[in-house]
């Protein structure tokens, strides 16, 4: 995740609801805090977060699995995959973006 034509302002400024439909069918809404936004990706969550530094934390769909939390831009083979193939497998990504890869104004 290179977010290189992104804008500090594009963030949101205030907590806000988002509805969206994974892989299931069902919609789900989640609240978006200030300084974040979402989207999907092939049914995905994603949340951007203004940081310090770049992470990406993976929220696997099933309940008792472990939340995996990778230093820096990108994911692995596998969970592209995952994500690609809508397989499910993942409820959630939070990337934090640093914000000095930002563009200014």
């Amino acid at each position: 995740f290179a977010p290189v034509l992104l804008r500090r302002s594009e963030f949101l400024t205030e907590e806000r609801k988002f509805t969206y439909v994974p892989v299931d069918g069902t919609p789900v809404t989640v609240v978006l805090a200030k300084g974040q936004l979402g989207f999907t990706y092939c049914q995905v969550l994603v949340v951007y977060a203004l940081a310090k530094a770049a992470k990406i934390t993976v929220t696997p769909a099933a309940e008792k699995a472990p939340v995996e939390v990778i230093s820096g831009k990108q994911l692995s083979p596998a969970w592209s995959q995952a994500i690609f193939q809508r397989s499910g497998k993942i409820r959630q990504l939070l990337v934090e973006v640093d914000e000095a890869d930002l563009l200014s104004a």
